[in-house]
């Protein structure tokens, strides 16, 4: 999911990622393209009944309306939509496990930041000719759906407002300075995708000869551009390999970011694998960034924020109950 952090609740006459607006029109913008799919499909995960349990969370149970939005839910974030059942299920679980986490902790919505939330949000499908209570009734969710929503983001807005004090981002930004003070990487790559439906010896073939590819290189029998041109994969072959300049975040797939900025300038990465196949980068230029620890403050932010997300779920999954139903015939 993602985790949108502001430190006001007013609204902005500019959206900017962080703002309250952003918030709600994250939210907003996919309306249509969720209708035009639930029009085809009005259950888009197929369950006869929208109130059937398909997981319980510490015996409460987990229903396929609560899939549904889920679904939507991520459509409204800058995360791909993943259309796989299982994984959107365990999502779900995750977001259930946090829901109790803050009820213990008793960590609710300030009503009064909900009813604006949803007065933005409705202001926001207005002025695209449409109407809040229509919309809702396509996608086949309640407002009282739509309002839990949004209250669970506060809420967990909340707990990460009174929970982060400014040693931890202090330390995380003395830590991980070039992935936010606009830094940026120049590279190239070589990609050899996996066959469909690889097996484990099929993936060990692929980055063995990834490894044969980056030993004749760094031999000089051949230059990165031209084994680019030669082997690689990916659309940027014809151009030698080259990505091009990029930030460490959102800019290039973040298994690609990730060891970009970890290699040197001048050097090639060891190779390394995705779900999709084997690379190798040449970093080529590394183009220091000159944002202060205020300008990079939202971001911190909202990556520890993520990371608090995952270290609380993971803790809470160590003693939950959590069981998965398999759909009735």
């Amino acid at each position: 999911m993602q985790l949108i952090l502001n430190s006001t609740n007013s609204p902005s006459s500019s959206v900017r990622p962080g703002s309250c607006c952003y918030f709600l029109l994250s939210i907003a913008v996919p309306f249509m393209a969720m209708i035009a799919l639930l029009s085809v499909q009005p259950n888009a995960f197929g369950a006869d009944d929208d109130s059937q349990p398909i997981a319980s969370v510490n015996r409460h149970p987990v229903t396929a309306s609560q899939l549904q939005l889920q679904f939507f839910q991520q459509a409204g974030s800058s995360l791909p939509v993943q259309h796989d059942q299982a994984q959107l299920i365990e999502k779900l679980i995750d977001r259930e496990l946090i829901r109790q986490f803050l009820e213990k902790k008793k960590i609710e919505a300030d009503p009064q930041v909900l009813a604006r939330r949803l007065e933005l949000l409705s202001s926001a499908l207005e002025s695209r000719g449409e109407n809040l209570d229509d919309q809702l009734a396509k996608l086949a969710i309640t407002i009282d759906d739509l309002s839990e929503m949004l209250a669970f983001e506060i809420a967990w807005r909340t707990y990460v407002t009174k929970s982060l004090d400014e040693r931890r981002i202090r330390e995380f930004w003395e830590a991980n300075r070039q992935s936010f003070d606009g830094t940026r990487v120049t590279a190239s790559q070589i990609f050899l995708s996996f066959p469909s439906e690889a097996t484990p010896e099929d993936r060990k073939r692929t980055a063995e000869r990834l490894t044969d590819i980056r030993k004749s290189i760094l031999s000089g029998k051949v230059n990165f551009a031209e084994s680019a041109r030669e082997h690689s994969d990916s659309p940027s072959k014809s151009q030698g390999g080259r990505i091009g300049s990029f930030e460490r975040y959102g800019q290039v797939s973040d298994d690609i970011a990730k060891v970009a900025f970890e290699t040197s300038p001048g050097m090639i990465s060891e190779p390394f694998t995705t779900e999709h196949g084997a690379h190798i980068v040449l970093v080529e230029e590394v183009t220091p960034g000159d944002l202060s620890l205020e300008d990079a403050r939202p971001e911190l932010i909202n990556k520890l924020a993520q990371q608090m997300w995952n270290e609380r779920v993971a803790t809470e999954r160590k003693t939950a109950r959590i069981r998965v139903f398999a759909p009735k015939k």
